[in-house]
């Protein structure tokens, strides 16, 4: 049996052949075994959130407002950038890595002979502390899709639709509609589901008509209003409480989040009757457009891995100053073995002088020289930094004083630079400016 955290992760990775495989039965039968009870929920209030983009946002934001109006709340999300802990927080605080290995250690005992993937262990092991932590609150971030991922065996009682995007398409289908009734999987029967997709597909209005959800939808029931001359910081709340009764208030806004995702964020809190509270807005997830000064350059990191995501950054990328005369901007990009890197890339092309890639690791891997090549072959400038060497090096020697980094892609590049284990990372300081 696995002693420590860094063994029983190697252990659950090894569980399942495929790394991958989405559906319920799994978890639901050894959740049973667990006695999590027939419905796993240990809360009394669960918000479950799905979405191609901006789910980790929703889960910090939502996470933020349940603190400040004094309700525990329990949290659990993937990936992590630096540390598993990171998946599985309780009011804030990331679980210990006892607290992980006693709720692994009853995984395993209990699943039997069930071959559970990583996520799907990883899920009731979260599961199996919140029924020994007992929140308030219990907040979880669906993994890919929704109607087969392992948290969809909670019945959540708000769910939460960030966005619907091209993404994952071999497992969740090739257009939106598909991607979306997969995504809307999380809605339930009787209860408030609240869409940030200005543009929700058909068949999400679909799910929630067949099965009778309460789907309210950003620009349709509730919006966030910016008057004419209003300060660009700050807008008008339109929107409706628990009860159904309008409600309208300033809300502030920035550009750190998409302000459909705001006005989703206020109107699920009144949904699920948490006063909502403008200040806890003002927190932001590691990783996410993080602006550092290194070695007299500016570094950027963002985990926008799909093509949704990298074109919102090429917009915020296009926003910047304009850099000093014969400086550069370099991208760093490192992807999963499954994405298209110029799909995925291809927004940036135009803000983007040379391009470096890395390598990702585990089982979707994809080697830093197989992006580059596909980069080159397309006529690009491109090169691969070598496998293992320190990243922050290899962004210097290839860079130089003045140059813009612009590190993006897969959770594994942002948490190789904010790992505070690496000396590295000393010489990144905030930027100011």
């Amino acid at each position: 049996m696995p002693r420590s955290l860094a063994d029983w992760l190697e252990f659950i990775e090894q569980l399942n052949p495929r790394e991958i495989d989405l559906g319920l039965d799994r978890v639901r039968a050894v959740a049973t075994a667990l006695g999590l009870g027939a419905d796993h929920r240990h809360a009394p209030l669960v918000i479950t959130v799905a979405g191609t983009n901006g789910k980790g946002s929703c889960v910090h934001l939502l996470q933020a407002q349940c603190l400040a109006a004094g309700r525990s709340v329990l949290t659990y999300t993937s990936p992590h950038l630096v540390r598993y802990n990171e998946r599985v927080r309780m009011n804030g605080t990331c679980v210990s890595d006892a607290q992980l290995c006693e709720a692994f250690q009853a995984v395993e005992q209990g699943r039997g002979d069930i071959p559970l993937t990583y996520f799907e262990f990883g899920t009731l092991a979260a599961l199996w502390i919140c029924a020994r932590l007992a929140p308030d609150v219990l907040l979880l971030e669906v993994g890919m899709g929704g109607r087969l991922d392992a948290v969809n065996c909670v019945d959540a009682d708000l769910a939460i639709l960030t966005s619907v995007a091209l993404d994952h398409c071999d497992w969740l289908g090739n257009d939106r509609e598909q991607i979306g009734a997969e995504k809307a999987g999380v809605f339930r029967a009787q209860s408030v589901a609240v869409c940030a997709d200005p543009e929700p597909p058909e068949s999400v209005l679909r799910r929630a008509n067949d099965i009778g959800a309460r789907l309210l939808c950003v620009d349709r029931d509730f919006s966030l209003s910016r008057e004419p001359g209003e300060h660009t910081g700050a807008r008008t709340f339109h929107g409706q409480d628990d009860s159904g009764a309008s409600r309208e208030f300033p809300v502030p806004c920035s550009e750190d989040y998409p302000a459909e995702l705001i006005a989703a964020l206020v109107q699920a809190c009144l949904s699920a009757g948490l006063p909502f509270n403008p200040v806890a807005l003002d927190t932001r997830l590691p990783g996410r457009w993080q602006r550092f000064s290194c070695a007299d350059r500016e570094l950027i990191l963002d985990v926008a891995h799909n093509v949704q995501a990298t074109t919102r950054l090429a917009r915020r990328v296009r926003e910047l100053p304009a850099l000093p005369a014969g400086a550069h901007t370099l991208a760093v990009i490192g992807l999963l073995g499954a994405r298209d890197v110029l799909e995925v890339a291809g927004p940036l092309a135009d803000c983007v002088d040379y391009w470096l890639t890395v390598s990702t690791e585990g089982i979707r891997g994809c080697s830093a020289e197989s992006l580059s090549g596909k980069l080159c072959a397309a006529g690009w400038s491109a090169r691969a930094l070598p496998a293992g060497a320190p990243l922050l090096a290899g962004l210097l020697e290839h860079s130089r004083p003045g140059d813009r980094l612009l590190v993006f892609g897969s959770f594994q590049l942002p948490g190789a630079l904010l790992d505070p284990n690496l000396t590295q990372l000393r010489d990144i300081q905030p930027w100011i400016g």
